[in-house]
């Protein structure tokens, strides 16, 4: 895929003053990707992802930031080579083939900005980012239980500086390691509620290192979402779902620099939909 965009970013130093053009640009962005099945053994791919992310703030001399490119390669494995129906309801069968996959990725990042120490509500570029890691996502069944589980290790470092520092530095209130456990369950018929499943997801972090340096670091943290899916009685088109986002709200002070960072994931959010097929 190809993508053309156009975009004109108007903006101002100071709040009250007047809103003029600071930067226009009309990047050219694609993706594309390459797979081949290996039959009983699964499928293979191998992809490539261009981006482009305007940067907002100014340097202490009042020019603004530049734009930054981002590019992804992943190569990745999945088996078996196509997904599978697996049942939901409690009188499936218990045996509920498992589903793996594989990904690992390198991710490049330029122009990446930080806050500048010298001025306030300024910004440097720090360099260049790049992360590479692993991906990891199996699903399995157990009885009524369909569980989900993903986790996600990487190493995110500093690779060019455009700023002091040195090449290798780390990224700091990123964590290399993320991981969720999700399990899902069938509603009993007796509360009424036909065709409906339950959900809980468990997401989290490792630790953050605190500076360039991860001469600290700032402790990781663990959210719970929940939910319900299901289909309207008696009509097959219609599906509904209700999602709790951070059911206990928890909130996590970084323990990091910034006005941006300060806390690690949203207050506990409701979500109703509704999904009606024609």
């Amino acid at each position: 895929g190809v993508r053309q965009s156009r975009l004109r970013i108007r903006g101002a130093s100071r709040p009250d003053a007047e809103l003029l053009p600071t930067a226009q640009a009309n990047p050219l962005t694609h993706a594309f990707g390459l797979g081949y099945t290996l039959g009983p053994a699964g499928r293979v791919w191998l992809a490539r992802t261009q981006s482009y992310l305007p940067n907002r703030g100014q340097f202490a001399d009042g020019a603004w930031l530049p734009a930054s490119q981002a590019r992804q390669w992943e190569a990745g494995w999945a088996w078996p080579a196509a997904p599978t129906a697996q049942p939901t309801s409690v009188a499936a069968s218990a045996v509920v083939p498992p589903t793996i996959a594989v990904t690992a990725f390198d991710l490049q990042r330029s122009n990446l900005a930080v806050p500048d120490p010298q001025h306030a509500d300024a910004y440097l570029l720090r360099g260049t980012q790049r992360s590479r890691g692993v991906e990891a996502h199996t699903s399995f069944g157990t009885g009524p239980l369909r569980w989900t589980i993903s986790g996600t290790w990487m190493r995110p470092r500093i690779t060019q500086t455009a700023s002091p520092g040195t090449p290798g530095d780390y990224l700091a209130g990123v964590a290399d390691r993320f991981a969720s456990l999700r399990v899902q369950a069938p509603v009993p018929a007796a509360l009424g509620l036909p065709s409906t499943q339950a959900w809980l997801r468990l997401t989290g972090s490792s630790s953050r290192p605190g500076d360039a340096r991860a001469s600290f670091r700032a402790p990781g943290w663990g959210v719970i979402d929940a939910g319900l899916q299901g289909q309207w009685p008696g009509q097959q088109k219609l599906h509904w779902g209700l999602q709790i986002t951070n059911l206990t709200d928890r909130r996590y002070v970084r323990a990091l620099t910034g006005p941006d960072n300060v806390w690690q994931g949203p207050e506990r959010r409701l979500q109703l939909w509704i999904d009606m097929a024609w």
